[in-house]
């Protein structure tokens, strides 16, 4: 099986890296169906579960799985109609003998892949860059792709996602202030880095947001090339309507005493990626 795992911090451009996989016509391109391969506590070495065991973790982790999520695989009712994607899965995961987490979410995978007709696997695993080594261990052959975004651009776009809800809940303010998201993101991004550092080489690579939005095609054709898919001209043409470069530097628009608390935030993760501010 083809897989790829695209890992990153959060809000560093997944979410619009995974919409533009699923258009392409050899890509299964899914969203944190590897959630459900990581518990707390971990299992333990040598674990094994059962059908229904793996498919409580698959909707504990998936409760939202919506029509659409998995290109080519979705049928066109309702997500709360029957005939959903998780009902059409339902049967296929409580019927898998017993085995280790990892051989179900490959089961998964592997159904949905022949469903769709597609040869390539990509799972986004949001925010998921502190889950590299249990990752690893439990698919030790799956290449993993780091996606990063400057550091201060990332935490300001976390501030705002933070304000968002906080609206939505009828708060005044954000509790987040941006050096504490700055902080926050060079802690995940340092530890991260350390953990991508001990993977064998081969099987990790990096993209970065500002070369997806700058540079599209250029961008897109290194990662099939890394994917072992091909280029799809139509696709390279769809992807380019879909990204603009405005959003980046958003970070150097705040008034000088703010961008240097969060420059001086981010500096740890900034240097631990090899960015400059």
């Amino acid at each position: 099986m083809n897989l790829t795992l695209i890992v990153g911090a959060g809000h560093c451009g997944c979410t619009l890296l995974s919409r533009i996989l699923r258009d392409h016509p050899d890509v299964l391109s899914v969203r944190d169906l590897c959630a459900a391969l990581i518990t707390d506590p971990p299992d333990p070495p040598g674990a094994e579960i059962d059908g229904e065991t793996a498919w409580s973790r698959l909707t504990t982790a998936r409760p939202d799985l919506p029509p659409g999520e998995v290109a080519g695989t979705s049928p066109p009712s309702p997500r709360t109609g029957p005939g959903t994607l998780l009902d059409v899965l339902a049967p296929v995961i409580r019927r898998q003998p017993s085995g280790p987490p990892a051989a179900h979410y490959r089961a998964l995978l592997e159904h949905l892949a022949a469903r769709s007709g597609r040869t390539t696997i990509v799972d986004h695993c949001t925010a998921a860059l502190h889950l590299v080594p249990a990752l690893h261990a439990a698919l030790p052959d799956a290449h993993v792709v780091h996606m990063h975004r400057d550091g201060p651009d990332c935490a300001l776009s976390m501030s705002r996602h933070a304000e968002s809800t906080q609206r939505a809940a009828a708060q005044p303010t954000s509790p987040y202030p941006l050096p504490v998201l700055g902080a926050l993101w060079s802690s995940m991004i340092v530890d991260g880095v350390a953990a991508l550092d001990v993977l064998p080489a081969p099987l990790t690579s990096t993209l970065r947001y500002e070369d997806l939005l700058r540079s599209p095609e250029t961008t897109l054709t290194r990662l099939a090339a890394t994917l072992n898919t091909a280029v799809d001209g139509d696709w390279l043409a769809r992807s380019r309507a879909r990204v603009t470069p405005d959003t980046i530097g958003r970070s150097r628009r705040l008034p000088p005493h703010e961008l240097a608390a969060l420059e001086a935030a981010c500096r740890p993760g900034m240097k631990a990626l090899g960015r400059t501010a």
